[in-house]
């Protein structure tokens, strides 16, 4: 899904909205209206900056009545049920051209500030009287819009439920909940429509506001359609708009480390977690993973090629980019990588990120991320043993080793006395403050039955750092040393 919607100079992706049963019938109106918020004329109108709240990445809605909209409606009903703010009319049907009666908007609304942070005040309890028989969803919704100052209501005792909703009259609703993100306003008494010269000075100034932002389109070049209906398809690319300005994240990262600080030649763990609006794990996710140096320069990845993301990117991938080299989340959302490091020490800063496909990262722009700092610490270098003399039968042993380097103290270290390829003694130490360490392994019976004449065993022993706590010697990155005791 790559439609692309332009509003306001930056490129949007359009979204869409939900919907109750309850039937639409003819009634008047009368102007919705609030004062209007007061603004300072030296504010500008807040740009768009295409921070994608309706992306690329998101799947599609489940409904077959939308094939004939063009690609802006269809992406603004994707986006609009990846957010939760609409159900659509049915499990596979979204009604596009279906008016949007004012209960209805009410959920829309509602659902959309949800979204965009707003304080919806939950214990909101309805003052109108034509309210009998809508939903405890439906009702609440509406006294949560009067609380907020979104709706007044034709009159105190009135809201209209079933009333079509007109066009200026969605520009005051919207624009009295973007007021409310803090959203920049255009300065009130801008030029606006012919058509919309009989309005009060409060709704001239709303269509002027959303039109400018890019939240409503003009009927014509010089007509704004006060009194038109608005649709079902209207509210889906209105609100995705209203997400866009606000600069809404269409979904969230996690990031966990397995350890913030570890010795170099060490391995950790990454695990990204991604989560949709409503908290949902996100599927099928691209996300790139890279480390970068602990002292960044610019908005650009400063990767530090001494660290190492094992399963971030595949041998086509590219570390700082959205391809299709990169992970994708599993069904818990969840990717995990390993991380290394191959020189003498370091702090990195892990990032997490998703973006569109071809994407290439830049700390501006991108507001899907996630990150970490990690320090990698000096490590000790080698394991010296000091060869034990003097050994014979039936006399137990000790075995010094030393462990040599930075960080050496409090490390576990392991002796495995073998013979023949079988081990005969494993002993588990800890080195004291200077690295040091002691093994004390029990003598071995002469194997000859005359003491004369002994028969010579040479045991091998391995004594190696246990830096993962395994018990088992996992190769070079566990510094060793071997050495020999002659049973005599």
């Amino acid at each position: 899904m790559a439609s692309v919607l332009r509003i306001g100079g930056a490129a949007l992706l359009a979204t869409a909205f939900f919907a109750s049963s309850v039937a639409a019938t003819d009634a008047g109106d009368t102007a919705d209206a609030d004062p209007p918020t007061e603004q300072s004329e030296e504010q500008d109108v807040q740009e768009a900056r295409g921070f994608d709240a309706c992306w690329d990445n998101i799947e599609a809605a489940p409904f077959v009545d939308t094939a004939d909209l063009s690609a802006e409606s269809n992406a603004a009903i994707d986006c609009m049920y990846h957010y939760g703010i609409t159900r659509g009319t049915s499990a596979t049907t979204y009604s596009p051209e279906a008016p949007v009666i004012r209960l209805h908007m009410a959920l829309f609304l509602v659902r959309t500030s949800k979204v965009l942070g707003l304080p919806v005040p939950e214990g909101a309890t309805e003052s109108f009287d034509d309210l009998e028989g809508v939903s405890t969803e439906a009702r609440s919704a509406v006294a949560q819009l009067k609380e907020m100052g979104i709706t007044t209501g034709y009159s105190p005792q009135i809201f209209g439920p079933a009333n079509i909703v007109e066009r200026a009259h969605m520009a005051h609703f919207l624009a009295r909940m973007l007021r409310l993100t803090g959203v920049i306003f255009p300065p009130p008494g801008g030029e606006t429509f012919d058509d919309v010269m009989p309005l009060s000075a409060e709704a001239r100034n709303d269509v002027y506001a959303m039109v400018e932002l890019g939240v409503m389109d003009p009927a014509t070049a010089d007509r704004f359609d006060p009194r038109g209906d608005v649709t079902r398809e209207d509210m889906a690319l209105f609100l995705a708009r209203v997400l866009e300005i606000a600069e809404i994240k269409p979904v969230s990262l996690e990031l966990e480390l397995s350890s913030e600080s570890l010795m170099v030649g060490g391995a950790a763990t990454a695990t990204v977690r991604a989560f949709k609006p409503d908290g949902s794990p996100y599927r099928g996710l691209l996300i790139d993973v890279f480390a970068d140096h602990g002292s960044r320069r610019g908005t650009a990845c400063n990767l530090d090629i001494d660290a190492r993301v094992n399963g971030g990117d595949a041998g086509t991938s590219q570390n700082c980019w959205i391809d299709i080299g990169d992970p994708r989340t599993d069904s818990n959302g969840e990717v995990t990588v390993g991380l290394a490091y191959s020189s003498e020490s370091a702090v990195n800063w892990i990032f997490a990120w998703a973006g569109t496909l071809g994407q290439e990262f830049n700390e501006r722009q991108v507001r899907t991320e996630a990150k970490r700092k990690i320090d990698w610490q000096p490590a000790p270098t080698s394991v010296t043993t000091i060869d034990p003399l003097g050994i014979v039968y039936g006399q137990g042993a000790s075995i010094a080793a030393q462990l040599v380097g930075p960080n050496s103290a409090g490390q576990r270290m392991i002796l495995v006395a073998s013979y023949d390829d079988v081990v005969r003694v494993i002993r588990i130490e800890t080195t004291d403050d200077d690295g040091s360490v002691a093994f004390n392994i029990p003598g071995r019976d002469n194997p000859s039955d005359n003491i004369y004449q002994p028969i010579s065993i040479d045991e091998t022993i391995l004594v190696y750092w246990d830096r993962n706590a395994n018990n088992v010697h996992d190769g070079p990155a566990e510094l060793s040393a071997r050495t020999t005791i002659y049973w005599r």
